[in-house]
């Protein structure tokens, strides 16, 4: 007789992930000039963003596909985790991008008790975030790190940079380095 969910007396095999981490997307072609009316117009957006780093050469990765890297990493990617499980969220990189609660940090989706990233940042991801702060004053820098729950500890590995505009939920991965010491 089969049960119906499984046998109860066989222990299940440990589930082998098969994502990579991402990535550069393929750059977008955006009209000439799309930019520059865009921004004159007020029309600051996520595609306008992604428009300004691809003219910049600077590489800009699927959020979607960042989010099942970091999930693969982690231990938990739904409900609430336990503690001692190994979380993922944003972290603000700066004082400036902890502006409120909101914006704080996203942890595997919930938003949760702000902390900063504190680690190094490689030059070439800070030439790129300063790129985009000239051109985006109001851009928020994220950081998607690990730690384990209610210790708060990070436990690093390849964390994304990101950019993240005033009014968007979703940010922009653009930069991403191997841990520890890059």
């Amino acid at each position: 007789m089969v049960h119906i969910f499984g046998n109860r007396n066989k222990p299940e095999a440990p589930v082998k992930s098969t994502v990579t981490r991402p990535d550069p997307m393929e750059p977008m072609v955006a009209p000439e000039g799309y930019l520059d009316v865009a921004k004159k117009l007020g029309l600051v957006s996520r595609a306008t963003l992604i428009s300004f780093l691809q003219r910049e050469e600077i590489p800009c990765y699927d959020l979607n596909r960042v989010v099942a890297w970091m999930d693969s990493i982690s231990d938990r990617q739904i409900g609430v985790p336990d503690e001692g499980d190994i979380i993922w969220g944003w972290f603000p990189l700066r004082a400036q991008d902890l502006r409120d609660r909101s914006w704080s940090s996203w942890v595997n989706g919930a938003i949760r008790e702000p902390r900063r990233y504190d680690k190094a940042v490689p030059a070439f991801a800070l030439k790129a975030a300063s790129t985009i702060v000239e051109e985006f004053p109001e851009a928020r820098l994220l950081v998607a790190d690990r730690e384990v729950y209610r210790r708060r500890n990070s436990l690093g590995g390849d964390p994304f940079l990101a950019a993240l505009l005033e009014g968007s939920s979703e940010p922009v991965p653009f930069a991403v380095w191997d841990e520890p010491g890059f």
